[in-house]
């Protein structure tokens, strides 16, 4: 994905550029790689004009989407990865909850416009950061982020554990 992103945003992609595919790397070549391809990404982020409009996931937006959309990606990923390894990284909470927003405001109002919910009509749910201030209506912190895009978290459940569960099958990151 940061391979990806950066050749974009190096170019000032206009449209959908193909997707690279991954080299057949392990352990520490893969690592080192991947290594690489950040560094790649935040040298193409921080030379680029945040200005400047690109293709952004089927529209033209500024180049600074990017650098959101990668925090938040790669603070998900780290938390699957080093959860794997034992002991999940902690998010910040602001880059959690600002993720939550991103999710809520751009990722699902695009969902739902190509594909209206039909298992939560009426209802709401309410999310409420516990580790800072802020709340959201449609618990927040690493937990609910994490919760949000279904990965295991610790967040407390409380009024309809049905639309909590239809979430969970229906919402896809």
């Amino acid at each position: 994905m940061h391979e990806w992103v950066a050749g974009m945003v190096n170019t000032a992609a206009s449209e959908l550029q193909p997707f690279p595919s991954a080299p057949e790397f392990a352990g520490d070549a893969l690592a080192d790689w991947a290594d690489e391809c950040r560094h790649a990404l935040l040298e193409a982020l921080s030379d680029a004009d945040p200005d400047r409009p690109m293709w952004v996931l089927g529209s033209q937006r500024p180049t600074r989407f990017w650098a959101r959309r990668q925090a938040h990606e790669t603070a998900v990923h780290a938390v699957d990865a080093t959860a794997a390894a034992g002991e999940a990284w902690r998010i910040p909470g602001d880059v959690a909850d600002d993720g939550l927003v991103e999710l809520l405001t751009v990722f699902l109002p695009v969902q739902w416009h190509q594909r209206p919910p039909n298992w939560g009509d009426g209802r709401t749910v309410h999310f409420h950061r516990t580790d800072g201030e802020g709340e959201r209506i449609l618990t927040s912190g690493q937990d609910l982020l994490l919760w949000a895009v279904n990965r295991p978290s610790s967040v407390e459940l409380i009024g309809d554990a049905g639309l909590a569960a239809a979430w969970a099958d229906h919402v896809r990151f």
